[in-house]
């Protein structure tokens, strides 16, 4: 049975015990402890020799679900660094701090509140490929676990993580990057939604977190519900249940009016005007503004998925440089793409769902 889909493992989210696992996220999509750990023990085996990072992000069953895969791991002896609630991309950048050989985030991404899951991360944050992700099937609850050395448990922070955005804002507002007007963020009721805004506002641009904390993580709010090219009337705006399109007044056409990023934090809209309303651009609009100030650059490489619209691909492979790859579809395909063109200047991969990736 193969329970990897896209991206990771996903089912709804069951901190009691059940007699088969297994069976109970194949016949009822029940995502368990005991498949988590798992997952994670399984994972580790296939992993190199070295430390693990584990979050989570903000779900009703996640901290269970962290406990029982850091209990999963605590006799292999590897050291388990635990960076508690934060994002996919915020963990693959502590990986890559930290030297980590394997990651493990609880999310079930832009996925309702109820669904939660597991992505794994080999070294430099690089998601598993197919082979591995069979591998990791085929040892599931497989005999008896080894028992090695005790694990060190050390917590870790998100705190550089965050600093590095800060200096990239400072630095993106310094170039005229940032409207003075201000912008809003709606981060889904994640992670972010607890810090980004407000670290913006205090670098001295304005700015507005849109969702609420006190509410369940994608509910109503975040980029779950947008569709890339999506173009809405200031009418429709202001009656829709989306948290950041009811707050938006008719602005000129071109204005930059927020960013909404689902709760693992690894998908993004911009919002924009149209003139008569808003237009939600994702990663097919990002290839596009890449491809203009790409033309001088002969060293690039981008990489988009079949579903990305067909001026894109023609678009890019229309300059006549770099190197354009078409992936599946799903963010993993289009790093493992990235990563294998170590020579560009210039690396970027998108698909329309909003995920954007870099080098790493």
């Amino acid at each position: 049975m193969g329970i990897f889909g896209t991206d990771g493992v996903r089912g709804i989210g069951h901190v009691d015990s059940v007699d088969d696992p297994l069976h109970s996220f194949d016949s009822g999509r029940l995502f368990t402890k005991e498949l988590c750990s798992e997952i994670v023990f399984s994972a580790s085996k296939l992993a190199d020799a070295g430390a693990v990072i584990i979050g989570w992000d903000r779900r009703p069953s996640n901290l269970e679900l962290a406990k029982s895969a850091i209990d999963s791991l605590s006799k292999t002896g590897r050291k388990i660094m635990v960076l508690e609630e934060t994002t996919t991309p915020a963990l693959q950048y502590a990986m890559l701090a930290q030297e980590a050989k394997l990651g493990v985030m609880i999310t079930a991404s832009h996925n309702p509140s109820e669904d939660t899951g597991v992505k794994i991360l080999f070294e430099n944050g690089r998601k598993p490929t197919v082979e591995e992700e069979s591998a990791i099937e085929n040892t599931l609850f497989n005999g008896t676990r080894e028992i090695g050395a005790e694990s060190e448990i050390e917590h870790i922070s998100n705190k550089p993580y965050i600093q590095r955005i800060r200096d990239m804002l400072i630095d993106f507002g310094r170039r005229g990057m940032i409207p003075d007007e201000g912008f809003l963020v709606d981060g889904s009721g994640g992670w972010i939604s607890a810090w980004l805004a407000d670290m913006i506002s205090e670098a001295g641009f304005p700015c507005t977190e849109v969702s609420d904390r006190n509410t369940a993580i994608n509910w109503n709010c975040g980029a779950s519900s947008l569709s890339e090219g999506v173009v809405m009337g200031w009418d429709e705006c202001r009656g829709s249940q989306h948290s950041l399109l009811r707050m938006l007044k008719p602005s000129p056409r071109g204005s930059v009016l927020g960013f909404c990023f689902d709760g693992g934090g690894d998908r993004c809209f911009l919002v924009c005007s149209s003139g008569d309303g808003v237009c939600a651009i994702g990663g097919d609009g990002f290839l596009r503004l890449f491809s203009h100030v790409c033309t001088d650059e002969k060293n690039f490489s981008a990489a988009l998925t079949i579903e990305s619209a067909l001026d894109v691909s023609e678009g890019l492979r229309g300059l006549g440089i770099g190197r354009v790859t078409e992936t599946g579809v799903g963010d993993r395909w289009l790093q493992h793409a990235l990563m294998s063109d170590v020579e560009a200047d210039d690396i970027v991969g998108a698909e329309p769902s909003g995920h954007v990736v870099l080098r790493h």
